[in-house]
């Protein structure tokens, strides 16, 4: 990549050290900044690593280079977020600054966290209940007001959704 700023004054950062999406965006918007000057070309690479989440599975994502064209200083790099079904709680992606132009440094936050916020939960259904034991005497199969009941109930997924 090629900076036509040599100044060392001239850095590229994260906007946020924490970034974060639903699961079903199709896209995480990545904020970087380019601070200490704007007049010439900057580039930078923006590396993606598994954190709890699973590269393919829940995003695609390589090494990308951004470039800062004169008079940039904000530069947005989208991560593609893949939908599943599965709940699995949020999940994190570790993102990393590498690689700056000749004249660019690395400014600080070098790192940043993006979570993927999980979207998906269970459809629970009643499979059943049994009332077992109850507190008036002789026992009636009713729960009576201010009896004291054991009830043996089960609960049946029978489906994820978004």
């Amino acid at each position: 990549m090629c900076s036509s700023d040599l100044d060392d004054d001239i850095s590229i950062v994260f906007a946020s050290a924490a970034f974060s999406a639903r699961e079903n965006s199709t896209n995480a918007a990545i904020s970087l900044r380019r601070l200490g000057g704007a007049s010439g070309v900057s580039s930078v690479t923006v590396a993606a690593q598994p954190g709890s989440a699973t590269a393919g599975a829940d995003f695609v994502f390589t090494n990308r280079p951004v470039l800062f064209l004169p008079g940039e200083t904000n530069v947005t790099v989208l991560v593609p977020l893949v939908d599943d079904l599965l709940i699995e709680g949020d999940e994190t992606v570790n993102l990393r600054l590498l690689n700056p132009s000749p004249g660019v440094n690395i400014g600080s936050p070098s790192n940043a966290v993006l979570t993927l916020l999980d979207d998906d939960a269970s459809i629970l259904v009643a499979a059943g209940a049994a009332l077992l034991t109850e507190s008036v005497s002789p026992p009636n199969s009713l729960i009576d007001p201010g009896e004291a009941v054991t009830v043996n109930f089960g609960l049946r997924n029978v489906d994820n959704v978004d």
